[in-house]
């Protein structure tokens, strides 16, 4: 995966490798590669999807809270699809989850268990802790 760490090895290695003694087409090619690559890391650092960005704004500015679980019922495959009810100080919402993840399945869909939450609630946005 291209993070901002491939850039912090690219760089060097762009100003390190006209001392390599390698023939000056090689050189060429290979500081052309670097710094192509370093461009392509930049831009897929600076252009995040929206679900990225808005797990972002959920991850700094949300608040945990616990969700409480309105019913469920077991999926094919394992895991549960979750009715829940989220409640925060600014926000009230009714939402489904589906997960396989041990902290959702051990609930089993009983009404009335809590799972932990993530609310954002000026952003209106959620996502279950897990």
């Amino acid at each position: 995966m291209l993070t901002h760490g491939t850039i912090l090895w690219a760089v060097p290695a762009c100003v390190l490798l006209p001392f390599s003694g390698q023939a000056w087409w090689v050189v060429l090619v290979g500081e052309l590669l670097l710094v192509l690559l370093v461009i392509f890391c930049a831009m897929a650092w600076t252009t995040r999807p929206e679900p990225a960005r808005t797990a972002l704004t959920l991850f700094n500015t949300g608040k945990p809270v616990m969700s409480t679980v309105l019913g469920g019922k077991a999926c094919d495959g394992g895991g549960y699809e979750l009715a829940l009810s989220i409640r925060s100080d600014a926000l009230h919402l009714k939402a489904s989850h589906r997960c396989d993840h041990p902290n959702c399945t051990r609930t089993g869909g009983r009404p009335g268990s809590q799972i932990p939450v993530l609310v954002a609630p000026d952003a209106r946005t959620w996502g279950v802790l897990h």
